[in-house]
């Protein structure tokens, strides 16, 4: 009955985390629009950029201490 369950559960959650991947996928990037897609990976890069900034800036405070 346990293996039952558990099996139950990550099938359930393996599913989930597929149909999360394709929407995700979909909307990040875009299959016929050249601009949107533009767009977007410019959006990532410059969230790439912020969270590297934020992170150097934690790590330098964290030397201070």
């Amino acid at each position: 009955m346990n293996f039952g369950i558990c099996t139950a559960v990550y099938v359930f959650v393996s599913f989930r985390l597929f149909m999360l991947t394709g929407d995700l996928k979909n909307i990040a990037i875009p299959g016929k629009d050249p601009a949107l897609l533009a767009r977007n990976g410019g959006i990532m890069l410059l969230g790439a950029g912020v969270l590297y900034a934020a992170g150097f800036v934690l790590m330098s405070m964290l030397r201070l201490v």
